[in-house]
């Protein structure tokens, strides 16, 4: 069993989903080592980045409303790396007004979340990608060969 982490590219998470089994008691997420990242929860609402306060994630589909959300900087650019107990699989929403970088190591759920909140203009569609691969338990690391917005 594993747990589902959201990471925001603006979503590219650079803040993680589907119909998997969910862990027992035990095995319930723990997210360490994550530096200046912040832990959140996905929702309607929920703040972005951590350098933009009033940009908030929109139209979040209940399949992901309560994913773990890691939410860094803006625009994600080099490695973003934390720890995790549990089996994960990373979901990052990315911004669509960008090229996709992260080549087959993800695919595209065909679902979207929507960055709204303040930012302009907005709202703006953030497609949400899939970790093909299982990560974890231990290091989890995420590559942004360009900067880009996306939520993890």
């Amino acid at each position: 069993m594993f747990s589902k982490i959201f990471f925001s590219v603006i979503f590219a998470v650079t803040s993680v989903l589907n119909a998997i089994s969910v862990p027992a008691a035990r095995d319930q997420l723990s997210v360490t080592d994550y530096g200046s990242l912040e832990i959140s929860m996905v929702r309607h609402g929920e703040k972005y980045a951590t350098n933009r306060p009033c940009y908030a994630y929109e139209d979040v589909s209940p399949l992901y409303h309560g994913m773990t959300h890691v939410r860094g900087l803006n625009d994600k650019r080099g490695t973003i790396n934390f720890k995790v107990n549990v089996p994960v699989i990373i979901y990052l929403a990315i911004d669509s007004r960008y090229s996709y970088i992260h080549g087959n190591e993800y695919e595209d759920t065909g679902d979207l979340v929507m960055l709204g909140g303040c930012h302009k203009p907005g709202p703006v569609k953030f497609p949400i990608y899939r970790s093909r691969r299982v990560h974890g338990p231990g290091l989890v690391t995420v590559h942004f060969p360009s900067s880009r917005m996306t939520g993890i």
